[in-house]
Protein backbone atom coordinates (compact mmCIF):
# COMPACT_ATOMS: atom_id res chain seq x y z
CA UNK A 1 0.00 0.00 0.00
CA UNK A 2 1.38 3.21 -0.94
CA UNK A 3 1.39 6.01 1.12
CA UNK A 4 0.35 9.80 -0.07
CA UNK A 5 -0.33 13.13 1.59
CA UNK A 6 -3.93 14.44 2.64
CA UNK A 7 -4.15 16.84 -0.36
CA UNK A 8 -3.35 13.83 -2.84
CA UNK A 9 -5.54 12.04 -1.41
CA UNK A 10 -8.36 14.42 -1.44
CA UNK A 11 -7.32 15.35 -5.22
CA UNK A 12 -7.32 11.63 -6.31
CA UNK A 13 -10.84 11.74 -4.35
CA UNK A 14 -12.43 14.46 -6.02
CA UNK A 15 -10.92 13.05 -9.65
CA UNK A 16 -12.31 9.79 -9.38
CA UNK A 17 -15.84 12.14 -8.26
CA UNK A 18 -16.45 10.94 -5.13
CA UNK A 19 -17.49 13.10 -2.41
CA UNK A 20 -15.73 13.88 0.91
CA UNK A 21 -17.66 14.39 4.01
CA UNK A 22 -15.73 16.12 6.86
CA UNK A 23 -16.41 16.24 10.55
CA UNK A 24 -14.80 17.49 13.82
CA UNK A 25 -12.21 19.01 11.37
CA UNK A 26 -12.73 22.67 13.56
CA UNK A 27 -12.74 25.52 11.74
CA UNK A 28 -15.43 27.88 13.53
CA UNK A 29 -18.92 26.85 14.70
CA UNK A 30 -19.71 26.05 17.66
CA UNK A 31 -22.29 22.84 18.73
CA UNK A 32 -25.37 22.65 16.84
CA UNK A 33 -28.94 23.14 18.33
CA UNK A 34 -30.87 20.68 19.64
CA UNK A 35 -34.36 19.92 18.48
CA UNK A 36 -36.91 19.23 21.54
CA UNK A 37 -40.45 17.71 20.58
CA UNK A 38 -43.01 17.64 22.46
CA UNK A 39 -46.81 16.04 22.40
CA UNK A 40 -49.30 16.51 24.77
CA UNK A 41 -51.85 13.52 25.30
CA UNK A 42 -55.03 14.00 26.40
CA UNK A 43 -58.35 12.09 27.93
CA UNK A 44 -59.97 9.84 24.81
CA UNK A 45 -62.90 8.97 26.53
CA UNK A 46 -65.92 10.06 26.26
CA UNK A 47 -64.38 12.26 22.96
CA UNK A 48 -60.43 13.32 22.99
CA UNK A 49 -59.72 16.47 24.56
CA UNK A 50 -56.62 18.03 25.28
CA UNK A 51 -56.61 21.20 27.52
CA UNK A 52 -53.12 20.33 29.56
CA UNK A 53 -50.61 22.39 28.61
CA UNK A 54 -46.41 22.13 28.99
CA UNK A 55 -44.09 25.00 29.45
CA UNK A 56 -40.51 24.75 29.28
CA UNK A 57 -37.96 27.10 31.04
CA UNK A 58 -35.54 29.03 28.75
CA UNK A 59 -38.81 29.88 27.16
CA UNK A 60 -39.43 28.06 23.43
CA UNK A 61 -42.00 25.28 24.33
CA UNK A 62 -45.36 26.16 25.25
CA UNK A 63 -48.26 23.55 23.91
CA UNK A 64 -51.28 21.71 24.44
CA UNK A 65 -50.77 19.52 21.42
CA UNK A 66 -47.50 19.08 20.03
CA UNK A 67 -44.72 21.76 19.57
CA UNK A 68 -41.30 21.63 18.65
CA UNK A 69 -38.58 24.49 20.01
CA UNK A 70 -34.47 24.43 19.17
CA UNK A 71 -32.03 25.00 22.25
CA UNK A 72 -28.76 25.38 22.23
CA UNK A 73 -26.51 22.83 22.39
CA UNK A 74 -26.03 21.30 26.56
CA UNK A 75 -28.52 23.99 27.41
CA UNK A 76 -30.52 22.48 30.71
CA UNK A 77 -34.29 22.59 29.60
CA UNK A 78 -37.22 22.39 32.91
CA UNK A 79 -40.52 20.96 31.50
CA UNK A 80 -43.67 21.91 33.30
CA UNK A 81 -46.96 20.34 32.71
CA UNK A 82 -50.22 21.44 33.86
CA UNK A 83 -53.51 20.28 34.03
CA UNK A 84 -57.02 21.96 33.77
CA UNK A 85 -59.86 21.31 35.89
CA UNK A 86 -61.29 17.98 35.75
CA UNK A 87 -57.87 16.32 34.39
CA UNK A 88 -54.76 15.26 36.20
CA UNK A 89 -51.21 15.15 34.44
CA UNK A 90 -50.59 10.96 34.84
CA UNK A 91 -46.71 11.29 34.10
CA UNK A 92 -43.91 11.91 31.06
CA UNK A 93 -42.74 9.48 28.34
CA UNK A 94 -39.77 9.42 25.91
CA UNK A 95 -36.80 11.31 26.63
CA UNK A 96 -38.98 12.06 30.24
CA UNK A 97 -40.16 9.89 32.80
CA UNK A 98 -42.14 9.92 35.59
CA UNK A 99 -44.95 11.29 37.83
CA UNK A 100 -43.92 14.64 38.74
CA UNK A 101 -45.03 17.62 37.02
CA UNK A 102 -42.08 18.79 36.44
CA UNK A 103 -38.62 17.29 33.76
CA UNK A 104 -35.16 18.22 33.77
CA UNK A 105 -33.43 17.26 30.34
CA UNK A 106 -29.77 18.64 28.69
CA UNK A 107 -30.09 19.36 25.60
CA UNK A 108 -26.90 17.65 24.09
CA UNK A 109 -29.19 16.06 21.20
CA UNK A 110 -32.56 16.03 19.72
CA UNK A 111 -35.40 14.89 22.51
CA UNK A 112 -38.74 13.89 22.09
CA UNK A 113 -41.17 13.96 24.97
CA UNK A 114 -44.63 12.69 25.61
CA UNK A 115 -46.96 14.47 28.21
CA UNK A 116 -49.89 12.55 29.23
CA UNK A 117 -53.22 13.59 31.09
CA UNK A 118 -56.20 12.11 32.09
CA UNK A 119 -59.60 12.62 33.26
CA UNK A 120 -60.64 12.73 36.77
CA UNK A 121 -62.78 10.31 37.46
CA UNK A 122 -66.17 10.90 39.31
CA UNK A 123 -65.94 7.35 40.72
CA UNK A 124 -62.66 8.72 42.82
CA UNK A 125 -62.01 7.73 45.81
CA UNK A 126 -60.14 8.15 48.55
CA UNK A 127 -58.98 6.03 51.62
CA UNK A 128 -57.99 7.31 54.79
CA UNK A 129 -56.16 5.14 57.58
CA UNK A 130 -56.00 5.82 60.56
CA UNK A 131 -53.57 5.09 63.53
CA UNK A 132 -56.20 4.68 65.86
CA UNK A 133 -59.99 5.53 65.82
CA UNK A 134 -61.59 8.40 64.80
CA UNK A 135 -63.64 10.19 67.24
CA UNK A 136 -67.41 9.43 67.14
CA UNK A 137 -69.48 11.32 65.26
CA UNK A 138 -71.78 13.10 67.08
Amino acid sequence: MKSVGFAAFVAAVVAAGLVIALSGCGGGGGAADAELAVTVVGPTTPEPTVDGRVSSQPAGIFCGNTCTARFAADTAVTLTAAAPPGQRFSGWSGACNGTGTTCALTMSQARAVTATFVTLSAASSVTATFASAPPAWK
